[in-house]
């Protein structure tokens, strides 16, 4: 995990994967969202949903669970599965298993493996987009430390974290996801780029990318480290590091 490509990763559990491609509509996304669950058919002469299990029928509609909430628990299910298996290793009938749900489920909502890890892909890319700077003005605070909130202040899930590091591993082999990984780190570093340049005018470009760079390979090693049990209770440390750095007055 921790390879000669940590550098260039985005920061792995803040791993704004910002660069995040406009979200995916999935195939026949538009008919699916009107079938009835997996085992059921909607007879159209009577407006009626027949299923083989009796017990299927009194769970339509009545969960109050929504297509959305059932892609959500879905995509997190998908989520354990890479951290635990890998993207390879990770197959529908293991999110099912993850999930509590059927592998005809997990199809009927989400689509093939393909349809499921690229959605996932693009959704983890999308949570952790940098935010714009013009936010920073609202909270009152300087752009620089409204940054560093953004890389280190935030819930640590260690099993989102593992998936994210599991996502960067395998864009080592696959084109696409290369270059997503790669445009979500670069929006990330320009995200830092201008905050810094906002409260430090008078550095040189040189010093304002050296920086950068060097702050985003703090957040993002100490986030691999985090999810292999290392170094957890050191957040507060590495923060400050990142704070002096950025030349941030101590609190």
């Amino acid at each position: 995990m921790l390879d000669d490509d940590i550098a260039s990763r985005a920061p792995l559990g803040d791993l704004d994967l910002g660069a995040a491609r406009a979200a995916r509509r999935l195939p026949h996304e538009h008919h699916r969202a009107n079938l009835p669950p997996p085992g059921c058919v909607n007879h159209a002469v009577h407006n009626a949903v027949t299923c083989d299990d009796e017990n299927q029928i009194s769970d339509l509609g009545s969960s109050g669970t929504s297509q959305e909430e059932r892609i959500a628990t879905i995509l997190a299910a998908t989520g354990r599965s890479i951290a635990r298996n890998g993207v390879n290793g990770t197959t529908l009938e293991k999110v099912a298993a993850e999930s509590g749900m059927s592998r005809s489920h997990i199809r009927h909502y989400v689509g093939n493996r393909a349809d499921l890890i690229a959605l996932f892909r693009t959704r983890i890319l999308q949570r952790y987009a940098p935010p714009s700077l013009a936010d920073a003005e609202v909270t009152g605070i300087s752009a620089t430390e409204y940054a560093l909130n953004f890389l280190f202040d935030h819930e640590v899930d260690l099993d989102e974290y593992a998936a994210i590091d599991a996502i960067v591993a395998a864009a080592r082999h696959d084109e696409s996801l290369y270059a997503d990984v790669h445009a979500a780190y670069a929006r990330t570093e320009a995200f830092l780029i201008e905050a810094i340049k906002a409260d430090h005018p008078q550095w040189s470009p040189q010093q304002v990318e050296t920086t950068a760079a060097q702050v985003l390979m703090l957040a993002y090693g100490h986030a691999t480290l985090v999810t292999v049990g290392l170094a957890s209770a050191q957040l507060g440390g590495a923060r400050t590091l990142a704070a002096r750095l950025m030349e941030l007055p101590s609190h």
